[in-house]
């Protein structure tokens, strides 16, 4: 999605892409589906990133009750009536090196070994407004409530996919700020971007980048007027910085429909998007992100199906989110 839209200008080298790899547990075959050609090992999953992996075989019988986990972060199951999909997303501050993701059934266990691969985002420098970056008392007291409100929100994921199909970019713009870059704000170091920003005039439109339900419609000091919204298992998109919202929490939406528009509320120096995608507790790149979505749709386990739907995928998973 990204690569072909005509608006980004992406610049990335062809290593940073989602990472679809397949495993071999005993009692269930695995169908390769390829993977970049930078990486030196089939089992990992870049910083930052995400990585799928095919396990084909009797998945209901053979995995009764599986829970899934990830210790270099989060996890979870889907089955398309053939097999599962275990899907793993890494934090961009997780330690490179090899962490166990397992499939936990009532009377079996399955571990690989997976290598989270270490990834350089870039660094970006910017000159704010002392006052933008150094937070008095009150704004910082402000800053720490509005982030309690929002805490519990990526543990609570409809336990079922669904959004259909890809899905796509939320507006048109200039592509201004990349995921991952570590931060050095008035020569101080910050967190790194934890999405990207599309530059465009104030009351751009922003669409819904895939179906879900609304589940946050807010306005806080560092993200302005926000959307969240939930797509299920886990996996939420995040839209700040808004002019005016066009929804409110427990709306549904389809793919494409208009949300709200761009905007510069909350701590900006000009009106753009800023849009984050989260697996879990997580953010992790839209690039990535939407590559493994593209390449999961377009595998032939799902063609002959409804392809990411309800009724087509089943979270094995038994709870709502993430371990």
């Amino acid at each position: 999605m990204f690569k072909n839209h005509r608006y980004l200008n992406l610049s990335r080298s062809a290593g940073a892409i989602a990472l679809v790899i397949l495993l071999s547990f005993p009692g269930i075959t695995s169908e390769s589906l390829g993977r970049s050609s930078d990486m030196n090992t089939g089992k990992a999953v870049l910083q930052g990133g995400v990585a799928a992996f095919y396990l084909k075989g009797e998945s209901n019988t053979v995995i009764d009750g599986a829970v899934p986990s990830f210790d270099g972060g989060e996890a979870f199951l889907v089955s398309d009536g053939n097999g599962l999909w275990g899907i793993v997303a890494a934090g961009i501050d997780t330690k490179p090196g090899q962490y166990d993701f397992t499939i936990k059934g009532l009377e079996s266990e399955l571990s690989v070994s997976v290598e989270v691969v270490r990834e350089e985002y870039g660094v970006e420098r910017l000159t704010l407004p002392t006052k933008m970056v150094d937070l008095d008392p009150v704004i910082l007291k402000r800053v720490n409530r509005e982030a309690a409100l929002t805490k519990g929100l990526w543990s609570a994921s409809f336990p079922r996919p669904l959004w259909k199909g890809p899905f796509i970019m939320p507006a048109e713009g200039r592509r201004s700020g990349e995921f991952g870059t570590r931060r050095i704000l008035n020569g101080k170091a910050k967190s790194p971007h934890s999405g990207i920003d599309v530059a465009a005039p104030s009351g751009t439109p922003i669409k819904a980048a895939a179906t879900g339900r609304v589940v946050y419609v807010g306005d806080f000091y560092f993200k302005g007027r926000f959307v969240v919204i939930d797509h299920g298992l886990g996996v939420f998109t995040e839209y700040s910085h808004m002019k005016k919202t066009a929804v409110k929490a427990s709306d549904s939406v389809k793919r494409g429909d208009f949300i709200g528009e761009i905007g510069k509320s909350g701590r900006v120096t000009g009106p753009h998007l800023h849009f984050s995608v989260r697996v879990g507790s997580l953010r992790v790149s839209p690039e990535l992100f939407y590559d493994l979505i593209e390449k999961i749709d377009q595998h032939p386990g799902l063609q002959a199906r409804s392809g990411w739907s309800g009724d087509g995928l089943k979270n094995l998973s038994g709870r709502d989110g993430f371990n």
